[in-house]
């Protein structure tokens, strides 16, 4: 629909060369459009807890068990039972509310079981 109203804008408005650079501008913003869609149409949307599950970011304060990280840009009270010192990359293991539970990136995960 872009292209064809802005086709028509170029015609109407545009002298010789300036309106075959707008409609190309035009052809090419609608080709990223449809590639965009067909890209991302069978993509399935995480939202809410399960977003946060296995993130990683980094600890705020010192967790001796309790404190506070910073994981997708916003900052979680957390619970890390292994202790971890500002500035250690963290991964979230658990969430219980608006409380994170996370280990040291660095650790094995535990075996299941």
């Amino acid at each position: 629909m872009e292209v064809i109203v802005g086709t028509f804008l170029a015609f109407k408005y545009l002298e010789f060369p300036w309106r075959y650079v707008v409609i190309l501008l035009l052809v090419a913003w609608q080709a990223f459009e449809i590639w965009l869609y067909f890209n991302l149409r069978g993509k399935k949307s995480i939202t809410g807890q399960e977003a946060l599950l296995g993130a990683t970011g980094r600890a705020h304060t010192a967790c001796r068990p309790d404190g506070q990280v910073l994981v997708k840009g916003q900052l979680w009270s957390a619970r890390c039972p292994e202790g971890l010192e500002p500035g250690e990359r963290v991964v979230v293991i658990a969430v219980d509310g608006m409380h994170l539970t996370v280990r040291p990136r660095d650790l094995e995960p535990a075996p299941a079981g």
